[in-house]
């Protein structure tokens, strides 16, 4: 579905959930990291409980310029909301504050798992060259609502099973020969604005795992994750070009995902993520993050893309962009 009267929202809510700690275990401030986890007191001040409603991924707003394309401001976002457990007390009312009660273990924090609500959303504001662009002036990119249960571990950080949806929201449906012809012709004119209502979806099971790999330096930590998606559904049909008739689909392009995180020099920190089909090399992608101070006012970043995936809507193209703007890491 095409969105004309859409009000652009920017996430404004920040909310922290800290992935770090410390080996040895002790339960003092001096080896407490602030940033593992936040807390919101009672006005009683002898428990904690865990906010339901929280960041999922990282979220950002940014400048995002794709090769032969029209430069756009691109808003990515994001949020997670705790079924089960509702709260999770980590004092037994003897006093002492929160933060000199928890360890730095995530299996002891969420001792039970948890189920919960995610939604990630995408959005392209074509604000700057394009004001008569007819798809113009919001495109949205990627709705996906999904429901998860995650299991924290003593040997890995967590493991995290979810049924997902995700799609474009766009109504273009290809259909018919007709269908097939205009199609074809956008793709030999490389009209991106025809290809921005074509409507793409899919149903899919995911099982993630995530590892902190922790090393006796705590800056030169590095957070792994692993996402296989298996599909239950696709609408991903390619009826143009070169790969029309070929049976491709979303799969053959966006079936393993890996990302790696790492803090570099200081509070900066660089993002590697690489995205592989069934089709392997012949389909993968790349995502390329450097986050300058992420506890600044303005967490400024700059992302590269390299690869197909860049939109649903035509997945198949290879693209390469460059984004600069503010990412806000949970």
């Amino acid at each position: 579905m095409q969105i004309r009267h859409f009000q652009i929202i920017v996430p404004v809510l920040i909310f922290v959930i800290g992935v770090s700690g410390h080996a040895s275990g002790q339960d003092d401030l001096n080896t407490f990291d602030p940033s593992y986890v936040v807390y919101k007191k009672t006005d009683q001040g002898d428990s904690c409980h865990r906010a339901r409603l929280a960041p999922y991924e990282p979220s950002y707003v940014k400048v995002h310029k794709s090769v032969g394309d029209d430069l756009t401001l691109r808003a990515h976002y994001s949020f997670k909301y705790t079924a089960y457990p509702v709260s999770n007390e980590l004092e037994s009312n003897d006093g002492k504050s929160c933060t000199t009660n928890i360890l730095a273990d995530e299996h002891l924090i969420y001792p039970d798992g948890e189920i919960y609500l995610s939604y990630i959303g995408e959005f392209d504001f074509y604000m700057f060259d394009s004001p008569d662009r007819p798809s113009s002036p919001v495109i949205n990119r990627i709705s996906n609502p999904a429901l998860h249960y995650r299991r924290h571990l003593e040997n890995i950080n967590w493991i995290d099973v979810g049924f997902e949806h995700r799609s474009n929201g766009q109504t273009t449906e290809v259909s018919s020969p007709a269908d097939a012809a205009r199609v074809q012709q956008a793709y030999i004119q490389e009209d991106r604005v025809f290809f921005d209502g074509i409507s793409r979806g899919s149903n899919y099971f995911s099982l993630e795992v995530h590892k902190l790999i922790r090393n006796a330096d705590k800056d030169k930590e590095i957070s792994t994750y692993v996402k296989l998606k298996v599909y239950a559904s696709k609408n991903s049909e390619i009826t143009w070009g070169p790969l029309a008739g070929t049976n491709i689909s979303i799969s053959d392009y966006d079936r393993l995902r890996f990302l790696a995180k790492r803090a570099l020099l200081g509070n900066d920190e660089l993002t590697i993520e690489w995205m592989l089909g069934d089709k392997m090399l012949k389909t993968d992608s790349w995502n390329l993050d450097y986050q300058f101070s992420r506890s600044a006012a303005l967490p400024l970043y700059i992302g590269f893309h390299f690869g197909p995936m860049q939109t649903l809507s035509d997945y198949t193209t290879e693209v390469k962009s460059i984004s600069i703007g503010l990412k806000f890491a949970p």
